[in-house]
């Protein structure tokens, strides 16, 4: 089915889109406190919360630190069992990939976005021109309609 729509309506659609995104999605590790950290160690590292959670909070660990942990940074903390070590290094890394992958996701809804404006108000969209967009499932198709 292909349908036909203005730029200014498909940039309502995206704009309320990505606030309504935006408001239901967590706050980024990065940003984290140190009371989220721990937070997350609980609600995620449930097994090893109770035996290393003070160690993240002497340390102050925050998100910022969290993604930057490795296995050497969980020895120097205190977190002497190896295999301790190795599966919260593995819970800590699944945590930052799936971070990068909400920013990887930002950036492309970000730069599609940016795309549309600038069909919109580029050189055909320009001097009393409506830029109409068609689409279907797969393809956008852009026309020029003189006013």
């Amino acid at each position: 089915m292909t349908t036909v729509t203005s730029i200014n309506e498909q940039s309502n659609i995206a704009a309320t889109t990505n606030n309504d995104l935006i408001g239901r999605r967590p706050r980024p590790v990065f940003f984290w406190s140190n009371g989220e950290v721990m937070k997350w160690l609980k609600r995620c590292c449930e097994q090893y919360y109770e035996l290393y959670g003070d160690k993240f909070l002497d340390n102050e660990i925050t998100g910022r630190s969290l993604i930057r942990i490795q296995e050497d940074t969980l020895k120097r903390m205190g977190i002497d069992n190896p295999s301790h070590r190795d599966e919260m290094t593995r819970i800590i890394l699944k945590l930052k990939l799936k971070s990068d992958m909400i920013e990887i996701k930002d950036l492309e809804r970000k730069m599609h976005h940016q795309q549309q404006q600038s069909l919109a108000h580029g050189p055909n969209g320009a001097n009393g021109q409506c830029v109409m967009i068609a689409s279907n499932k797969n393809h956008q198709y852009g026309t020029t309609v003189d006013r």
